[in-house]
């Protein structure tokens, strides 16, 4: 069975956004669905090329790929003039995970077959799970160009474009998917994730609600929310939209971490505590809840527990910045003025502007 790609930012104490893409709810191209209008127009094919035809269809709708690929692959030894047995075991090769296999069906029957925009999707498909962004959208384009009415075709390339930075270039085609299929909820999600990271949250929010709207099991959508509600400083709805994301996923660390995040930010130090700890049962090596936990130990100035935790987050995540920096202000307030030093020369290195203030200052000057 082919892996679903799940395309994610992963969530962190200062950067928190997230993208997915996956799947749509479609039923008609994806997985081993088969749309019935694929078997339209069978003129003139041979009667017993036309039962492997059907037999492997048949094994698609069970997720039986190798099965179908046999019948396709037996239906067009029989009657080679029928193309749709390429179609169909190429795409039976993108579920079974043979790229290359699947990319030679997929070819032969753009150049000698009919309603090739679904073919070029499929092809794209296979680049966008590889993470082959440039090669992915070229080929969602073309699917675009045969076919202009198929509402995921604008949404891949919409996330090809997020993932290329293209913000106005993704919220186009995201806006064109929702032209088309106005209950797309990854399309809305991934949207907002655009409007996140040109800093309109309240664009963001919007488009979050309309996810959960469409879909209110959606718990990426809950978290991000979440998220564009603590970065507009508004942590008790932030502390909202983050517990009906983990109300809707049990083993969500990230969710948690936010959650956690977003109460350390109203001031109740236990609450965070106790989400870092619960995100840490479930992911141990979770680097960001850890240096997190280190803050809420800073705040109770207990600086030996501080700094074990920092130290800790940087085992698993050497590339952590705001250990680093908490373990910096550990390390001051227990006259470890060269220790501080260095960690916030490690954090201004790993982006921190609050660190860059420290190095300034007449603490390291000394």
């Amino acid at each position: 069975m082919m892996k679903k790609f799940l395309l994610v930012f992963l969530v962190g104490m200062s950067m928190s956004l997230n993208i997915q893409a996956q799947e749509d709810t479609t039923k008609t191209l994806e997985g081993g669905q088969v749309d019935q209008s694929i078997l339209d127009s069978m003129n003139m094919i041979d009667p017993f090329a036309l039962e492997k035809y059907n037999m492997g269809i048949h094994e698609m709708n069970k997720n039986n790929f190798n099965k179908a690929v046999e019948w396709f692959s037996e239906a067009y030894k029989i009657d080679s003039k029928y193309k749709k047995s390429l179609l169909q075991r190429g795409r039976a090769y993108r579920q079974l995970g043979q790229k290359d296999k699947a990319i030679a069906d997929l070819e032969l029957y753009i150049k000698e077959g009919d309603s090739t925009d679904i073919a070029e999707y499929e092809i794209g498909r296979m680049h966008f799970d590889d993470k082959e962004w440039g090669d992915a959208e070229k080929r969602f384009e073309a699917a675009i160009l045969k076919n202009n009415k198929i509402a995921k075709y604008y949404y891949y390339k919409g996330v090809c474009r997020l993932t290329e930075k293209d913000l106005e270039g993704a919220i186009t085609q995201f806006n064109k998917t929702l032209e088309l299929d106005k209950q797309y909820a990854y399309a809305y999600n991934d949207r907002a994730s655009a409007y996140m990271r040109m800093e309109k949250y309240d664009d963001a929010i919007r488009d979050y609600r309309k996810a959960v709207s469409v879909d209110a099991e959606f718990a990426l959508s809950y978290n991000n929310m979440g998220t564009a509600y603590r970065r507009s400083q508004k942590f008790e709805d932030a502390v909202k939209a983050y517990s009906e994301a983990i109300r809707l996923s049990k083993d969500n660390y990230i969710s948690l971490n936010n959650r956690g995040n977003a109460y350390y930010s109203l001031g109740q130090y236990d609450k965070a505590l106790a989400d870092f700890d619960a995100a840490l049962k479930i992911k141990s090596d979770y680097a960001m809840a850890l240096s997190n936990k280190a803050s809420v130990y800073i705040k109770w100035e207990k600086w030996e527990d501080a700094v074990k935790f920092c130290d800790d987050a940087i085992k698993y995540n050497e590339d952590i910045m705001q250990a680093y920096f908490n373990r910096g202000i550990a390390k001051e307030m227990m006259r470890d003025v060269s220790g501080a030093c260095t960690d916030w020369e490690k954090a201004f290195i790993l982006g921190s502007e609050a660190a860059e203030k420290y190095l300034n200052s007449p603490i390291c000057a000394e």
